[in-house]
């Protein structure tokens, strides 16, 4: 599937529902390459973009047509150097740390580790894929939630 994909801004973290479509962004200072990766509702891999901005370590980019109620994940790349912190590894589907709503449960059984379980070393990187095993963030509209924490603030509003 087809999609387009505008610069976007660095804020908000996480995916941000506009009417034209969804920004997406995460903080990585060592990752390469950023993909966001969307999902059917069955859970199954449409298609992924590459995030192609950077701003102060920030990944970012505007999917146009992205509504509410769209699965999603990340795809990290960049060094894989367990000696020094770095786990990256763009087999393994990484959930929104700052998703406001999250589909489907962790399967415990499934290759989500990204070393190589079955080798026994925890510094091999694991080649396998594991998108069935990781639930998908969901982009959500939190217009609402907006209202709420400015009428909260005491900022005054009138609705259409």
């Amino acid at each position: 599937m087809s999609r387009t994909l505008l610069p976007g801004k660095p804020y908000p973290l996480g995916a941000t529902a506009y009417r034209p479509g969804t920004n997406f962004a995460i903080y990585s200072d060592a990752a390469t390459p950023v993909d966001v990766c969307f999902f059917d509702p069955d859970g199954t891999q449409t298609d992924c973009i590459t995030l192609r901005e950077k701003t102060a370590h920030v990944f970012h980019g505007f999917v146009n047509g992205i509504e509410p109620g769209q699965l999603y994940g990340f795809r990290v790349d960049g060094p894989w150097d367990p000696q020094q912190g770095h786990r990256f590894n763009f087999n393994k589907l990484l959930v929104d740390p700052y998703a406001k709503a999250i589909a489907g449960e962790v399967g415990w059984k499934k290759p989500i580790y990204g070393h190589d379980g079955s080798s026994g070393d925890p510094k091999k990187m694991s080649e396998e894929d594991d998108v069935d095993g990781v639930p998908k963030p969901v982009v959500i509209d939190d217009s609402f939630l907006l209202l709420v924490n400015a009428a909260h603030e005491g900022v005054e509003f009138t609705l259409p």
